[in-house]
């Protein structure tokens, strides 16, 4: 266990013991790689100290220098140039910090080696509908004016909560039925259609435009953030695959004069995460001036069909076959495993998906004070209020 930390921590870049112990506790990558072992940073530098692990540019190539020899002429002043480099982070830590300051040393982040590309990780659990799209909203902002950095945030809704694309008519949206059933309603800043969130786990990735992993066209970053959401739900053991399709994916433009189908999850689009050709997580992205924010809906369990009881039809029988086809194009978590999965399991998969599959480092994170009030202004200027949600 102990060799398969280090080297994991040799290819984020982590050098320090202290970081190493720091990341056992923090970082979704290094609990699963370590299996929940914690070794304090005194283990760590005599497991080095007596092994000799090096590792050289390529990540998938290890050296034990006591046992191998092949690679030593090689290799040899690389592995001194990176263990003198361990000692030197060490021993400005053990000056600053104290040799045996072990627990108090645990969440103090190294300044000598500044971590590059770790992003935010929140995670909000359930909050109604408005408040969910006032907070992405406000860390967009956030972000835009340099204020945070980028971020991934797991959440869910109480009470489940139906919500519409940016330009999709409220006229889809039969109130009477919503409110009988204590549904709440709110307008997305994203484009798409309608989503009934309940049971589910939903994700949104928030970066400026220049972002390598959002930047350029909309396909372009869908193709990279679909890659993550893959290897999520692979983890998860699921057999789900990405399906490139020939349709146009256009930015947000204002209203439409079409009529659309109202149900997200019954229609495709390009890069869609599938399993056994049925519809497994729906997403939506905004391209701002403040940056990217793209959100999208891993259902985890329940009866996908239930969002036809909120959207208008011309009659009952109109009502059953749009629940019948959205049934056999799209399809759940646990109708796929045969099992339930737990929300937090499903968290730990996207956040191991979006560490995997895009190389990156997630420290947890809380909304800021500023974010916090923004959104709290958004809330009652914009995604609870009836100017916006029913405006089109």
């Amino acid at each position: 266990m102990m060799l398969k930390v280090i080297v994991y921590a040799y290819t984020q870049k982590i050098y320090s013991s202290r970081q190493i112990e720091k990341a056992l506790w923090e970082n979704i990558g290094f609990m699963r790689i370590g299996g929940r072992n914690k070794p304090d940073f005194h283990t760590i530098d005599h497991f080095r100290g007596e092994t000799k692990v090096g590792a050289n540019s390529n990540p998938h190539k290890v050296v034990w220098a006591k046992k191998t020899q092949k690679y030593k002429e090689k290799l040899q002043k690389q592995a001194e140039e990176l263990l003198g480099e361990i000692e030197r982070v060490n021993g400005c830590e053990n000056e600053e910090y104290g040799e045996k300051n072990s627990k108090k040393s645990r969440f103090l982040r190294v300044k000598y080696l500044p971590m590059t590309d770790t992003w935010r990780l929140l995670n909000t659990h359930s909050a109604h509908g408005a408040w969910n799209m006032a907070v992405d909203q406000a860390i967009l902002e956030h972000i835009g004016r340099g204020e945070a950095i980028p971020t991934l945030r797991l959440y869910a809704w109480d009470p489940p909560c139906l919500s519409l694309g940016q330009a999709q008519s409220f006229a889809d949206v039969d109130v009477a039925r919503l409110e009988e059933r204590g549904w709440d309603v709110v307008r997305r800043p994203t484009g798409g259609r309608a989503i009934l969130h309940t049971d589910e786990i939903t994700y949104s990735i928030i970066a400026p435009a220049d972002e390598p992993r959002v930047a350029g066209s909309i396909l372009e970053s869908y193709n990279r953030l679909s890659a993550a959401l893959l290897q999520a739900v692979e983890a998860l053991g699921l057999p789900a695959r990405t399906r490139p399709l020939s349709v146009e994916i256009k930015e947000d433009t204002g209203p439409s004069h079409e009529t659309p189908n109202p149900v997200c999850f019954e229609v495709p689009s390009a890069y869609e995460i599938t399993v056994n050709r049925k519809k497994l997580i729906g997403s939506a992205q905004a391209r701002r001036k403040e940056g990217v924010l793209q959100h999208g809906s891993l259902p985890l369990t329940g009866n996908l069909a239930r969002i036809t009881e909120a959207l208008t039809f011309p009659d009952d029988s109109a009502r059953l076959d749009a629940a019948a086809r959205l049934l056999l194009r799209a399809t759940t978590v646990q109708a796929v495993l045969g099992h339930e999965v737990l929300w937090n399991d499903a968290a730990q998969a996207l956040v191991w998906g979006f560490e995997a599959k895009l190389g990156l480092s997630f420290e947890v994170g809380e909304l800021s004070a500023n974010e916090q009030s923004r959104a709290d202004e958004l809330v009652q200027e914009k995604y609870n209020h009836p100017d916006w949600t029913r405006r089109i």
